[in-house]
């Protein structure tokens, strides 16, 4: 089977061709970049299956050319917001299985509703299939069980501002020398700016990103404090359980005091203003380290939730979940990579049998997947039999 990586040389990239190169499900794998020097250099490290090419993702009909013979596509590039529908676009006409690890959410609408082509075409596209979204996405859906009615699922990641954004001092570095943000921060910092879509009362709505601050409680101890997030489990997973009345995603920083500063900048810079924002927080940060250490406040944490709330019993319950981490060793691009191996896996064995574009949550079922993720890597491990921790608290 021939597989096409799309993005291949970056860091999610090689990480997962390293792993595909070594599968005896491919015989071909194509490594395609911006610049066939890289994608050359990277394929001759991986042995005779691989080989390196020079493609413009923007330019769909030297996609589809691209893609005539192959088994599956995987998106990797980005920023995604601008490569994800030409790249799904091209394999949709090209008739090859895609998948992604998209995070933005309009995208993600917009993706959805190729889905009539794409079943057309008899192709399957599983979009954001890596860790936000993707890997929690099939938390939550391991975990609505617990509750005899959940009626809202509440996605939270708090992390440190490197955690998401990288290096500030490489980046600090990149924009002393005018170059642009990498596409991971593009991505971040275009989710944190204008609207955000959220799934209340039944419906998408538009509400303001990066604002409605709130408390939502970790498995362990301690709580993180997030904001709406214009991320796409929200129009994903509403569509996988339409009983639910509300799906959020939200996203916070740590230490807490750090929100209100990357909000005021991210509300100064105006409509369209990412770079700038981004400037001005990574040279405050680095000219004003202290900003990365306040820890005036010690009811919140870093940390990543999924909560549900419904019925139980009769009586208002909260499920909080959370992948059963086996340790913090693993690498971080681990976390990613390793959900849409399975679901790469899965293509290359034939066993995702819907056609159109999907989300993980609506293809793939949790305990298998967890499974499997298990066998592959060793980010989760069972723990008290389950490879999902739930805790079960009262809302009274």
């Amino acid at each position: 089977m021939k597989v096409i990586i799309l993005g291949g040389t970056g860091t999610f990239g090689q990480r997962l061709s390293r792993r595909l190169a070594k599968s005896e499900l491919i015989s071909s794998l194509v490594i395609a970049g911006r610049t066939l020097d890289t994608t050359s250099a990277l394929a001759s490290t991986l042995g005779p299956k691989a080989s390196g090419v020079q493609i413009d993702v923007l330019d769909e009909a030297s996609l589809s050319k691209l893609m005539d013979g192959a088994e599956l596509i995987v998106n990797l590039t980005g920023p995604e917001y601008r490569t994800i529908l030409p790249v799904l676009r091209a394999a949709i006409s090209a008739g090859v299985n895609y998948c992604d690890i998209g995070v933005d959410g309009r995208v993600a609408e917009a993706a959805l509703g190729l889905n009539t082509v794409a079943e057309a075409a008899d192709m399957t596209a599983v979009i954001g299939i890596g860790a936000i979204p993707g890997l929690f996405n099939m938390t939550a859906l391991q975990a609505l069980g617990y509750l005899d009615e959940p009626q809202a699922v509440h996605f939270g990641y708090c992390h440190k501002f490197e955690d998401l954004f990288g290096s500030l001092e490489e980046s600090y570095e990149r924009i002393r020398m005018g170059k642009k943000m990498l596409a991971v921060q593009e991505m971040y910092m275009h989710a944190l700016f204008g609207k955000a879509r959220q799934y209340r009362d039944g419906q998408l709505i538009d509400v303001d990103a990066y604002a409605d601050p709130h408390i939502l409680p970790l498995f362990g101890d301690g709580a993180i404090e997030v904001y709406t997030f214009g991320s796409s489990e929200p129009i994903t997973f509403s569509r996988a359980a339409p009983s639910l009345k509300q799906v959020t995603a939200n996203v916070g920083f740590f230490p807490p005091e750090l929100n209100e500063f990357l909000r005021r900048e991210i509300t100064k810079a105006g409509p369209d203003g990412e770079e700038k924002a981004f400037s001005s927080i990574v040279e405050e940060l680095v000219n004003n380290p202290e900003r990365l250490t306040a820890t005036t406040r010690e009811d919140v944490t870093c940390g990543e939730v999924v909560c549900i709330d419904g019925i139980k019993d009769g009586k208002p319950m909260r499920c909080i979940a959370e992948p059963s981490w086996n340790s913090d060793d693993f690498p971080v691009d681990a976390i990613t990579v390793d959900p849409l191996m399975v679901a790469v896996t899965r293509f290359l064995k034939r066993e995702i049998n819907t056609s159109g574009v999907t989300s993980p949550e609506a293809c793939l079922d949790p305990q298998s997947f967890f499974e499997e993720l298990a066998t592959m890597a060793p980010i989760v491990t069972a723990q008290g039999g389950s490879l999902v921790r739930i805790r079960i608290e009262s809302l009274v």
